[in-house]
């Protein structure tokens, strides 16, 4: 007879044909308890259940550009199916390298599922002929059934000409989903779990007077989960309601009425005057802004989305319309509680660690012109600080072991011309100023007379003495720091503790391998790792060169023989350049006729862009581009300077000098 005091669930190892309604089995692979309803199997509250359960499935990657295309095309290999557990949320990602062929045509990038229909979407619209800039995008996905869903990357234009995600083994367009945790509270209380919502503006159409900040309302809500995110119809800000890790998204749409010929913006901004984004508009009447910003807040920080009117005359924001995709609802702001953060392994003094904090702002407008083609370190102020030093005013002294977040925005603006981009660096050193960690991010662009942003953030294991140090590198001429601390600044915060002890093995060292060559995982299997060189040679390091002509002339850069590439990978070159003449401009570019680039033609760096007028007897500094280009192992590069001049007069003489390094993939 059957022992009634114990209740036994019989075990399978995967899921059994559906049963009726109230049937249970436990999963003994996954450790889990799953009910019936009787047309599928519902996982039940474990212990689990309350975290979040991070990437599922297999990710996309694609490392071929797609075909230009100005009609919605998909990108081969970017896709991933996913088999999804009911009662979950999760978040669908895709990133890619996006560009358009034409100036100021708007580039789109789509996560679309196995039937094409259109879950997300990004827009880039570059200020020249084929820029480019790495856009992300998330949708958030809550199934209502176990069915296995297919997501894929797909992009198109907007406008006219052709739009494309360029790929490569350096730049690898990739598509992935997240387990974010279930999709409301457990039952049982356990863990933590992803909330937020998404609002929008239940007004009327939203006019904003010129060279005005007007703070958009967001009173209605679309959808929410979790805790109470109270908004304030006064102030038009949303208090967080606890601390944690969050994704923000906002956006408007302007109505058309107007076209723009000067700066306009929309920020998210902190507790009313900390600027975290920045979405800056072209000239399109119903161009779309979007900003984006992920990063930890605490709890009773405020925050609202505003917009900036630099126009000559009103500009207004469509609102309350829904046109489907080409007029969205506008304006938006979504707040997602993204994680907590775990608390790091037991460590000495874990409560010092965790009251260390940095927030200081940098130099103001006004600060004039950083110098191009190098590593910036602007000037930064102490706003908020505990347990760190400031040091020659732009090295933050960490006086705590342990693991921080550093988190920096530059607000800049380009005073003369058109920029390639700016580049952020999280400087990383030990206290004698050796380098422990460097993390280099691909900044924005901007056109003439236009603010626009670079943003950088890492986790750093840092011990006492270390210090940390933001620059910024510009890639032409004429780039400042702008808006000073409502835009620029840079904030070091604890995350998870200091390090404990070391633990044991985590398995053996691979035989083999030589000097300089460190240990990578070759699969998600534990201890399946292996010996492979560092990423960065110094292939040549420096050059300096001069030759004279009465003409454009050409001159090879590697006077002492080829480059031989050791790797596959990727040659990076800086240069600078001097010229002087009897009278014109002038400026240099760099070309290889031993490579090409994927679609055709040799590789060179151009310039739309002109040194000063020049005189008899004087040099001047001339515009020298950069040049970037992939490599295969055992190829020789023959890099040529040719220099450049209009209204050129007698015999020139040109001075050319940098640095060039090889990349390993």
């Amino acid at each position: 007879m059957r022992n009634y005091g114990r209740t036994n669930v019989m075990p399978y190892t995967a899921p059994p044909p559906v049963g009726n309604d109230g049937d249970v089995y436990w999963n003994s692979s996954n450790k889990n308890l799953f009910m019936s309803d009787g047309t599928q199997w519902i996982q039940q509250s474990t212990a689990a259940w309350g975290a979040a359960w991070g990437i599922v499935g297999t990710p996309g990657a694609a490392v071929a550009a797609g075909t230009s295309s100005n009609a919605i095309a998909d990108l081969a290999n970017a896709t991933t199916t996913v088999t999804p557990v009911v009662g979950r949320r999760y978040v669908v990602f895709a990133e890619g390298l996006v560009y358009h062929e034409v100036a100021n045509a708007r580039a789109r990038i789509y996560i679309r599922d196995g039937s094409n229909t259109i879950l997300q979407g990004g827009e880039y619209r570059p200020s020249f002929a084929s820029g480019s800039a790495w856009q992300t995008i998330a949708y958030i996905w809550t199934p209502a059934a176990a069915t296995a869903t297919t997501f894929k990357i797909s992009y198109g234009s907007g406008d006219t000409g052709n739009a494309n995600i360029y790929a490569d083994t350096q730049f690898v367009a990739r598509i992935w989903v997240e387990d974010a945790g279930p999709a409301a509270p457990s039952p049982a209380g356990f863990g933590t779990y992803m909330d937020g919502f998404r609002r929008r503006s239940s007004s009327a159409d939203i006019t904003v007077a010129t060279s005005t900040w007007t703070d958009l309302p967001v009173d209605q809500i679309m959808e929410a989960y979790g805790s109470t995110y109270t908004y304030s119809a006064a102030n038009k800000d949303i208090t967080i309601p606890s601390d944690g890790l969050y994704e923000i998204h906002g956006a408007v749409q302007l109505n058309g009425s107007a076209v723009l010929a000067t700066n306009s913006q929309i920020t998210l901004i902190k507790n009313a005057n900390e600027g975290l984004s920045v979405g800056n508009t072209s000239t399109n009447a119903y161009d779309t802004l979007e900003v984006q910003w992920i990063g930890y807040l605490k709890q009773g920080d405020k925050i609202k989305l505003t917009y900036f009117n630099g126009n000559a005359g009103n500009v207004v924001i469509r609102s309350t319309t829904t046109g489907g995709y080409t007029a969205p609802i506008s304006p938006t702001l979504s707040i997602w509680r993204v994680g907590a953060g775990l608390p790091g392994p037991p460590g000495p003094d874990i409560t010092a660690a965790q009251s260390s904090y940095f927030y200081g702002v940098y130099t103001p407008a006004g600060s004039g012109n950083m110098t191009n083609g190098s590593w910036n370190y602007p000037t930064c102020s102490t706003v908020y600080n505990n347990n760190m030093t400031l040091a020659s005013g732009t090295r933050i002294t960490i006086n705590q072991t342990g693991r921080y977040l550093v988190m920096a925005q530059m607000g800049l603006y380009a005073s003369s011309a058109a920029t390639q981009r700016a580049d952020v660096l999280i400087d990383h050193r030990d206290s004698a100023g050796g380098i422990k960690q460097q993390r280099r991010y691909c900044g924005n662009q901007s056109v003439a007379a236009y603010n626009f942003q670079s943003t950088a953030a890492g986790i750093i294991d840092a011990v006492a003495g270390d210090y940390v140090q933001i620059g910024v590198l510009p890639y032409s001429a004429g780039i400042q720091m702008d808006f000073g601390g409502q835009f620029s600044w840079v904030e070091v915060v604890p995350v998870g503790g200091v390090k404990g002890d070391i633990g044991p093995s985590g398995g053996p060292v691979p035989t083999g391998g030589t000097a300089g060559q460190v240990i990578v995982k070759n699969s998600p299997t534990d201890f399946d790792v292996f010996w492979r060189t560092e990423r960065c040679y110094n292939a040549g390091g420096l050059f300096n060169i001069q030759w004279s002509g009465t003409t454009t002339t050409d001159q090879n850069l590697n006077a002492l023989g080829q480059i031989v590439a050791a790797y596959n990978g990727w040659i990076e070159v800086h240069c600078n350049a001097y010229a002087t003449c009897a009278q014109g401009q002038a400026q240099v570019m760099l070309y290889s006729n031993t490579v090409s680039f994927s679609g055709g033609g040799a590789v060179q760096a151009s310039l739309n862009s002109w040194g000063p007028t020049m005189a008899a007897g004087s040099w001047v500094s001339v515009p020298c581009a950069s040049l970037y280009f992939p490599v295969s192992a055992g190829a020789n590069i023959v890099l040529t300077a040719r220099g450049m001049g209009q209204n050129l007069s007698g015999n020139c003489f040109w001075n050319v000098y940098g640095s060039w390094k090889l990349y390993a993939s």
